[in-house]
């Protein structure tokens, strides 16, 4: 099932799939504090690094193959602030 406008919650170093199943394109907008936001089949490994998004930071209905030119169908936050949180819709 695809998340619709689904809030997550990440504490530092935590990392989220931030999609539930293969995904063609992506919204998400960092709510709170910042997250690397990573496209991968596979979850990442907490030292990894992706496109930093800052509170208030995000993209509308992105092409993964825009959003980032790694490989996978899915995609990834890790929280790199004490609290962050952010808002994911994909179709």
């Amino acid at each position: 099932m695809p998340r619709a406008q689904h809030l997550i919650t990440l504490e530092h170093n935590e990392i989220a799939e931030l999609t539930r199943n293969d995904v063609t394109a992506i919204t998400f907008h960092c709510i709170v504090g910042e997250v690397h936001i990573i496209r991968s089949n596979s979850e990442p490994d907490v030292n990894d690094s992706g496109w930093l998004y800052r509170r208030g930071e995000g993209e509308r209905n992105i092409a993964l193959a825009d959003l980032s030119s790694a490989p996978g169908t899915r995609v990834w936050a890790i929280g790199r602030a004490i609290a962050s949180e952010v808002l994911v819709d994909h179709a």
